[in-house]
């Protein structure tokens, strides 16, 4: 009997461990970095402007039409380009990757 116990005592504890599932979603997501969107169309020569979660803003080159959306949280890896930009916002940059942030789907 007490064998028995132990075994759907194990088998409960095994079919609620959540965390092989989350483990291989995260490793998705791995080198990216959070970031919102936020629509800077009201000043001249800006359109949308990603801030990082420190404050850093960064301007991309090209934001997929998808995600020209105001505050939508994204994760983003992208790299700094060494040119200038007109809206005067933020450091250039070309996107390698953007995602919509699952912590925040809905």
């Amino acid at each position: 009997m007490r064998i028995i116990a132990a075994l759907v005592t194990i088998a409960i504890f095994y079919s609620c461990d959540s965390t092989r599932e989350s483990t291989k979603q995260d490793k998705s997501y791995e080198g990216l970095v959070p970031a919102m969107i936020l629509d800077y169309s009201e000043l001249d020569g800006c359109e949308y402007i990603l801030t990082l979660n420190d404050g850093q803003k960064l301007q991309p080159i090209e934001l997929p039409d998808e995600f020209a959306s105001d505050s939508m949280r994204v994760l983003i890896s992208y790299k700094f380009l060494d040119q200038p930009g007109i809206c005067m916002t933020g450091r250039i940059i070309q996107l390698n990757a953007i995602v919509a942030d699952p912590a925040y789907s809905k």
